[in-house]
């Protein structure tokens, strides 16, 4: 579950350009970073509603024992554009990163006279559709595409596995839709898999097997097809259409939307040696 602190104040000040009548900090145990969401009101004493913005523990510093909220760098580049009322989902139409093709070729794991021991293949070729979609007068400027939460064109990823979209790859600001064939081949100690690895998805269908009456030997004796997910996130970012054009936009001006998914992949268990 994730922690949660709400913070209310009649005048709370983030930036010259609001001030806060509720803010909610959250931080689900899923994922690297803490999620804002917040009622703001604007110079003109216009209510505009701040939600799903992301900053990563380095990034954010949050007191909510003595209700205290310290702003950064990443949380007041958000805040800067809210003058205009104008949010993310306001931008964006849609995000989806998902499986493009027929995707046959497993994984293999191997295995000796007791176990399985680890995933054989060392990379895998992934066939990949990233897609986003601007409103009419924005335009897509930008894609990343990860294997872990928390992907974002604007970050850092350290040694985890991303790959990025701009300039000339989108469209050079020019294109309200973008849709990319993909198709990488990611060394597999890079990938973020959803519930369990190819390797644990042979022990678990060995221990299945074994529930139903076969020995460890007869089910180690056999090649076994399974499947496991590999994790994929989608972060586009858009702009307005002259700040796209003109490459003049930047993450002050911009606005992002994530999507996830996850990607089967066929596993081959290997007989025991």
């Amino acid at each position: 579950m994730a922690k949660q602190g709400i913070l209310s104040a009649k005048r709370f000040c983030l930036a010259k350009q609001a001030t806060v009548k509720q803010l909610q900090v959250s931080h689900p145990n899923t994922k690297p970073e803490w999620q804002i969401n917040a009622v703001l009101m604007n110079s003109s004493g216009q209510q505009i509603y701040l939600g799903n913005q992301w900053a990563t523990k380095r990034a954010l510093r949050i007191d909510l024992m003595n209700k205290t909220f310290a702003k950064t760098a990443i949380l007041a580049a958000a805040i800067s554009g809210l003058s205009t009322g104008v949010m993310a989902k306001d931008w964006i139409e849609k995000v989806q990163v998902s499986r493009d093709g027929i995707d046959a070729k497993p994984i293999l794991v191997s295995a000796n006279s007791h176990k399985y021991t680890g995933i054989k293949s060392n990379s895998h070729r992934f066939l990949l559709r990233l897609y986003g979609k601007a409103t009419k007068g924005e335009r897509i400027v930008a894609m990343k595409v990860g294997s872990f939460k928390g992907t974002l064109y604007f970050e850092a990823d350290g040694n985890l596995w991303s790959k990025s979209f701009q300039h000339r790859d989108v469209g050079s600001g020019s294109k309200r839709t973008v849709s990319i064939s993909y198709k990488p081949t990611i060394p597999l100690k890079k990938i973020k898999w959803q519930g369990w690895d190819p390797r644990e998805a042979c022990a678990l269908n060995m221990d299945k097997k074994i529930k139903s009456g076969m020995s460890k030997a007869q089910v180690l004796s056999k090649t076994w097809t399974v499947s496991a997910k590999a994790y994929f996130e989608l972060d586009a970012v858009a702009a307005k259409k002259g700040k796209a054009v003109k490459n003049k936009w930047n993450m002050k001006n911009s606005t992002n939307q994530r999507d996830g998914t996850g990607y089967d992949v066929q596993v081959k268990c290997l007989k025991g040696i």
